[in-house]
């Protein structure tokens, strides 16, 4: 597998349970040995440790299970009451007892919307929770993928490392032989043996790079750290970079469509205006109407029906809020009542006279963020694009100074054959060759971690680059999506 193989995202969740399952099934079946791990299982399995990511999550979809509860506030609410009286009268005999079992239903009719409102601003609420899980989702396994390729890397640069080693020592070995005969002086010998000892501390310094990279990635990953792991994958040497479009405007709409800072911006905004339009709903009335069955009697059974409908009209004023309600009611001996009654309070509150303010000002606030929020992804995406077209080109020219390295090498090795140089020279030019061929390695790595950083700026999933490259090939260089 290259390091550049394309990768298909986890988007939905039956595809994600799949890939923990296949994960767990090959980690119950392997034995105490080797265990090879492939990048997508290593996300896996980061992904369904991380404790941090499962709380969040449960306390996310509990939220979502109370906002749909919430829903129940466009219903009618039940209740029912039983009231029992006892009148005593002093002087007369006209002592009673009364009892009186009650149901009631309470509609919501009308509040101006502020309700709706309030459930919009709730919901907008649970998008940016939801936001900032997949932002501390896409970090976890972004580490993932930075350690994961960092130790193809490094297992690279041992290989180089080992490769060299062993030339080095060879001609260590032949040295000694010639310091024995005479032929070398003994600091030739020295430096040559100078130049192994380098080399064997820069060896050990890559073993222990390894190591710290496999004990974050052991620990991200909840594996054993006694347990062995290889990883399924090489540096690509022949990679080049890829063919990005040099439209900045391409790649800005695809990243308002998908940056995820900027989605929840954009969010934020559309809240701040939600709360607005509640502040500026103060004199929309609320409307409810209570609907009541009674049963009363001085004893049981009880007897005497009673029907009662009340409307009730609540004036919000932020000055002096005015409650007003009509009742009428009606008994089945005949009886029937219909009463009215009006109440305010006289500044209950000061507060609204910031409320509205604050709520302006927050549009406001947000608005601008939002708006250097895009010019800020504008300005990015022209950097990037300019740097990674350097970066290219310097790759490029160092691919080429290899080449001569190469050649000379070889024309070194012919002159130590016939003693126009020492064996010290031919040691520091294969140095240097290695050296250059790890410095190119680290340099595609790079290359490549622009491109993830790049994927990051857009909002994109690791791979998802290559996908807007075709799309922009193909659609005249419009991307799909939708906006926020």
């Amino acid at each position: 597998m290259s390091i550049r193989g394309k990768v298909d995202p986890v988007k939905s969740k039956g595809l994600l349970l799949t890939s923990i399952l296949i994960l767990f099934t090959r980690l119950l079946s392997a034995d105490d040995g080797v265990f090879s791990m492939t990048l997508e299982e290593a996300k896996a399995r980061a992904e369904s440790v991380s404790n941090d990511l499962r709380a969040l999550n449960l306390q996310m979809l509990a939220q979502e299970y109370a906002f749909g509860l919430g829903a129940r506030v466009f219903f009618p609410t039940l209740s029912v009451g039983f009231t029992r009286s006892d009148s005593v009268a002093s002087l007369s005999p006209g002592d009673s007892s009364k009892n009186t079992l009650s149901v009631s239903l309470h509609q919501p009719l009308f509040d101006g919307g502020r309700t709706i409102f309030r459930r919009r601003a709730q919901k907008l609420d649970l998008t940016l929770q939801r936001y900032g899980f997949l932002q501390k989702r896409e970090a976890l396994l972004d580490q993932i993928w930075d350690l994961y390729h960092q130790l193809l890397l490094t297992a690279e640069k041992r290989r180089l490392q080992d490769e060299f080693h062993t030339v080095a020592l060879r001609q260590l070995t032949v040295s000694r032989k010639e310091l024995e005969l005479g032929v070398v002086t003994e600091i030739d010998y020295v430096d040559t043996e100078l130049e192994v000892k380098n080399l064997e501390a820069e060896m050990r310094k890559t073993k222990l790079d390894e190591e710290n990279l496999l004990y974050q990635l052991k620990t991200l990953c909840g594996l054993p750290l006694s347990r062995e792991v290889t990883l399924n994958g090489a540096v690509d040497f022949s990679y080049g970079g890829m063919a990005l479009p040099s439209n900045p405007d391409f790649w800005l709409a695809v990243a308002l469509d998908r940056n995820m800072e900027y989605r929840r911006m954009w969010f934020e905004s559309a809240k701040s205006k939600e709360e607005y339009k509640l502040a500026e709903t103060a004199w929309v009335p609320t409307v409810g109407a209570d609907l009541t069955f009674s049963l009363s009697g001085d004893g049981f059974p009880l007897y005497e029906p009673g029907f009662a409908f009340k409307l009730t009209f609540q004036f919000p004023f932020n000055e002096a809020p005015v409650k007003t309600s009509l009742n009428a009611s009606s008994t089945s001996v005949g009886q029937r009542a219909f009463t009215a009654d009006v109440g305010t309070d006289v500044l209950p509150s000061l507060n609204y006279l910031a409320d509205r303010r604050l709520a302006l000002l927050k549009i406001q606030v947000t608005d601008g963020q939002l708006q250097s929020a895009e010019e800020n992804l504008r300005f990015n995406i022209e950097q990037f694009l300019k740097n990674y077209t350097d970066e290219k080109t310097n790759l490029a020219l160092k691919k080429d100074t290899l080449a001569l390295l190469d050649r000379k090498r070889r024309v070194t090795r012919e002159q130590l054959g016939v003693g126009e140089i020492k064996r010290i020279d031919y040691l520091k030019a294969q140095n240097e060759y290695y050296g250059r061929e790890i410095a190119i390695r680290e340099n595609i790595l790079h290359l490549i971690r622009m491109e993830r950083g790049f994927e990051q700026l857009l909002g994109l999933e690791a791979g998802e680059l290559s996908d807007f490259i075709e799309n922009a090939a193909t659609n005249d260089g419009v991307p799909k999506g939708e906006k926020p």
